[in-house]
């Protein structure tokens, strides 16, 4: 405890602390409200400029983004997400099917595999899950212009693994065939014209979107041509081969569950494009027509 004696020299001593540190606190005081008028008249204006620069930014990024949602809207439900556009594109453009089938985990198993040969092997190692994961699919398509389809595509699914010949080629002529009604093309060398044509687009649009595009992506190379007696047969499902020779380089167990998934995926993309525009409506197309200068012309 202090002593009186003591606070009263305390005191007497803060006095004089004071009459020196006043004047300091004063300037200080004085010194960061001037550093604050300062940093309002100075900052202000780049903050307000920022935030309508974000403003800005965000105006010019809304149709981005208004696109992106339109896309994830049309997104395959056996895809991850988006992000694997680019390979998925890759995969469908190589004849692979992407959209509608196969399931979700066996493509994320098959799309990490870079080799097509490895791949089509890994696809059969799945076949158990791949056919159940099919029919399901088959399933999903009720609209009467399709139950053709639906029956033949069932029988194709069932004999896949034991007689693979038939089902492939009963497969490859069924996706040629919807894909050409799908597009309103009268024959496959129309549709072979137009689907050349896709390869060169970067985006696709429509009422079907991405889902749309790839699967018609996948059937552009089982139309790709071929010229009995001169070409070789092609080792990948080939609807004009199958059409006119028998060669076991073409029917393989590979080959046959590829052509049955790729008339799958347009089958199921048909009913999708009924079920966007309703029953009996001719809009239902997805994809855009043929470019101009390329009319639907005969050929097999």
């Amino acid at each position: 405890m202090l002593t009186p004696e003591q606070a009263q020299q305390l005191g007497e001593a803060m006095v004089e602390v004071g009459k020196v540190v006043a004047p300091g606190l004063r300037r200080l005081s004085t010194t960061l409200t001037d550093f604050a008028q300062h940093a309002v008249l100075v900052l202000g204006p780049a903050v307000r400029a920022a935030n309508e620069g974000l403003s800005t930014w965000g105006k010019a990024l809304l149709p981005l983004i208004e696109k992106l949602a339109e896309l994830e809207a049309t997104r395959p439900p056996n895809w991850p997400s988006l992000l694997t556009y680019p390979l998925m594109d890759r995969l469908a453009r190589e004849g692979f099917p992407v959209a509608w089938v196969p399931g979700p985990d066996v493509l994320d198993e098959l799309m990490r595999i870079g080799s097509p040969d490895v791949r089509g092997q890994a696809l059969l190692a799945r076949s158990e899950d791949v056919l159940r994961h099919a029919h399901g699919v088959l399933d999903e398509v009720t609209n009467d212009e399709l139950k053709d389809y639906v029956v033949v595509l069932r029988q194709a699914l069932a004999c896949v693994e034991t007689s693979y010949a038939p089902a492939q080629a009963l497969s490859l002529q069924a996706a040629a065939a919807l894909a050409a009604q799908e597009t309103k093309h009268a024959n496959f060398a129309s549709l072979r014209r137009f689907l050349d044509s896709m390869k060169e687009m970067d985006a696709y649009t429509g009422a079907g979107g991405v889902k749309a595009a790839m699967t018609l992506l996948a059937v552009a190379p089982i139309l790709e041509r071929f010229v009995s007696g001169i070409d070789l047969p092609p080792t990948t499902p080939n609807r004009h081969a199958v059409a006119h020779i028998v060669s076991l380089e073409q029917y393989t167990p590979v080959n046959a569950m590829l052509s049955v998934l790729v008339a799958v995926s347009v089958l199921r993309q048909a009913q999708e494009n009924r079920q966007i525009s309703g029953p009996g409506d001719p809009s239902h197309v997805a994809i855009p027509a043929p470019p101009a200068g390329r009319p639907n012309s005969p050929g097999s």
